[in-house]
């Protein structure tokens, strides 16, 4: 072989190899434009799939807002519909009262079918028979014997009208000014609104009289709803009650507030008392000389302590030996029970065993119509809601909660 022909060859096969590289890049380069197409056409799709998401995720969120806002419609028109209906029913009470119109200004109302007209003669039908009747079964202890009559059913002197352990609690000063800062309206009765606690002071009595019952639980839903400044003015309103011994306790031991109410400094731990530490007669305090027509038939038990195991002390049994021994030699015929709110801690449900009945108080423009029925239910079938109380009061409550 000549070295032309091997020359030949060697261009041949150089031509032949520099086509098969550039068939090979071409090749790659086909498949690199397929992948990159294939590439952004599942960049596309999953892009499509991403707005197709977002779509039903705003047509979901759109329906749900909707569906909302329907339903705080609906509550609020309800709301409006109760608050309407028990303004109603304050107007007819104060109407049966030949009082002259006002403002809903801090106006109560029991949420019963029918209103009691707020007659003062109606102060001297408490008599005897609450007495002789017998306590629910839903409390832990048992019924006291009946004590005997203390005191004729009218006296110019209250305080001549007291006796036995009952005259031996010591007193604490009022300041009636005090009194009025703290919206006290059942004190002084200036305010007309003191004859809606009246009315609620009555059917409150009639309703324990009818159903053998003397202690009463006042809660609310939530804060800021005026469950203390209503336990207060109903206690007052009760101390009128010349046959009737009330006890107002501040059951709040988480937030107590009852002895910034009545300008009392340092009562002492309530708890003290619950636990057997200190006597009923070492703690509980009556009214001194006043110039409000309220005599010592009405004592507190005041709190200055925050108890930081408050359910497991109302459960405890030493606590329900104390409050029955305060009802037989003391002869207490009304306990009323300052609770904290029931949707805030578990206290009202601790305390079952403690009392009769409930007082529910639901505040104006607060409360609303779920937290009402939240309440129930967790207070359930076998709790007796005495009333349902609203609060009308447009100004700040009595008690400010920090919860």
């Amino acid at each position: 072989m000549s070295e032309l022909d091997a020359k030949r060859r060697r261009i041949e096969e150089l031509r032949r190899e520099k086509a098969r590289l550039a068939d090979a890049r071409k090749r790659r380069e086909e498949r690199a434009r397929a992948d990159e197409a294939a590439r952004q056409a599942a960049e596309a799709r999953r892009e499509a799939e991403q707005r197709a998401d977002a779509s039903r995720l705003a047509e979901v969120r759109s329906a749900e807002r909707a569906r909302i806002e329907h339903e705080l419609a609906e509550q609020a028109r309800h709301e409006a519909a109760l608050i309407a209906e028990e303004r109603k029913a304050a107007e007819e009470a104060l109407r049966l009262d030949r009082a002259p119109a006002r403002s809903a200004n801090d106006t109560l109302i029991l949420s019963a079918d029918d209103q009691v007209e707020p007659d003062f003669a109606a102060e001297e039908d408490w008599d005897e028979d609450f007495r002789d009747t017998a306590v629910t079964p839903g409390r832990a202890d048992t019924a006291p014997a009946a004590p005997a009559v203390r005191r004729a059913a009218e006296t110019d002197d209250l305080d001549d009208a007291v006796d036995g352990p009952w005259a031996e609690l010591r007193s604490f000063a009022v300041d009636e000014a005090h009194l009025e800062r703290n919206r006290l309206i059942t004190a002084a009765r200036n305010d007309l609104a003191h004859t809606a606690f009246d009315v609620l002071r009555t059917r409150l009595l009639q309703a324990l009289r009818q159903n053998g019952w003397s202690r009463v639980a006042i809660t609310s839903p939530s804060k800021d709803c005026g469950k203390t400044f209503s336990a207060a003015n109903l206690a007052m309103s009760l101390a009128r009650q010349e046959n009737c011994r009330t006890v107002l306790l501040d059951f709040d031991m988480r937030r107590p507030s009852l002895a910034k109410v009545f300008g009392v400094k340092k009562p002492g731990p309530l708890g003290a008392m619950l636990r057997g530490e200190v006597a009923p007669e070492e703690h509980l305090r009556c009214m001194g000389a006043n110039n409000i027509a309220v005599g010592r038939n009405l004592a507190f038990g005041f709190n200055d302590a925050v108890e930081p195991f408050a359910s497991e002390l109302l459960q405890d049994s030493t606590a329900a030996r104390v409050l029955k021994d305060i009802e037989e030699r003391f002869e207490a015929d009304v306990l009323l029970f300052d609770m904290p709110p029931a949707l805030y801690h578990d206290d009202v449900l601790a305390a079952r065993n403690l009392f009769d009945g409930v007082l529910l108080i639901v505040g104006g423009g607060i409360t609303k119509a779920s937290e009402v029925k939240d309440v129930e239910r967790r207070l359930g079938a076998d709790t007796p809601l005495l009333g349902t109380v609203l609060n009308f009061s447009e100004g700040p409550g009595i008690t400010r909660y920090s919860y």
